[in-house]
């Protein structure tokens, strides 16, 4: 089973999914750092022409890696 995300996340961007979960982050240093999201996609080796794509289709791998970023997201460390 691939993983899915409820229907209003599938329809972001990658670049848009990423800056809200940076911007709903609990950490303040996460949250008050507008490069962040791009800092993360570039960490988890989301290619640039990919931000603009929608998380609808992305391939399972992506979409693996993109729920990871979202759990890593919200620990606090």
């Amino acid at each position: 089973l691939g993983l899915k995300f409820d229907e209003s996340m599938e329809q972001k961007t990658v670049i848009e999914f990423v800056t809200d979960q940076v911007q709903s982050s609990k950490t303040e240093a996460m949250a008050g750092n507008p490069d962040e999201a791009r800092r993360l996609l570039q960490q988890f080796e989301f290619p640039q022409e990919r931000w603009n794509e929608r998380v609808l289709i992305l391939s399972g791998g992506e979409r693996r890696r993109l729920q990871f970023l979202k759990v890593l997201s919200q620990v606090s460390w």
